[in-house]
């Protein structure tokens, strides 16, 4: 019994300190660019393309959800945390699916019924590329100043699989 009380315990303060991102991270200052960014070209996209489905807000919702969750939702699966999978793939259906699709029953059910779930692949995909994008907890210079490395580390797999 004492075995299955502290698993439990390191499981519950694995999930808090996971989900717990130190606000410092969120605050970067390239986070915050790429965000407003892509929520720039995210209502440029909806102004200037005639989709049913496609509105101002959601776009903000979603991003800034996505914002929130998807870097996590990389760093559990690059950094194998099995535990934190099953909430990973529950992030990753929720955020840029369930989101969506609550969204538009709330405020135009007809929207959703005419896309139907045309919407979900590219949304899928958008929160993943978010997610590796904002994954890295390092500054935009410490990013830069790894670059050369890590393209030496991908030449040397090209010429492997030569």
């Amino acid at each position: 019994m004492r075995l299955h009380t502290h698993s439990r315990e390191r499981a519950e303060c694995a999930l808090r300190s996971h989900l717990a991102a130190p606000a410092a991270e969120y605050m970067r200052p390239w986070k915050l660019v790429t965000l407003a960014a892509g929520i720039g070209l995210l209502i440029a996209g909806s102004v200037l393309t005639p989709a049913p489905d496609w509105g101002t807000a959601d776009s903000i919702v979603l991003a800034v959800a996505s914002y929130l969750t998807a870097p996590l939702v990389v760093r559990w699966v690059v950094d194998m945390r099995w535990r934190m999978w099953p909430v990973g793939l529950y992030l990753t259906w929720f955020v840029p699916i369930g989101l969506y699709q609550a969204w538009w029953l709330l405020h135009d059910p007809s929207a959703l019924a005419l896309m139907g779930d045309a919407a979900h692949v590219p949304n899928v995909c958008m929160f993943i590329a978010c997610g590796l994008l904002w994954a890295p907890r390092s500054s935009l210079r410490d990013i830069i100043a790894r670059a050369p490395v890590f393209m030496r580390g991908a030449a040397r797999l090209r010429r492997r699989q030569i």
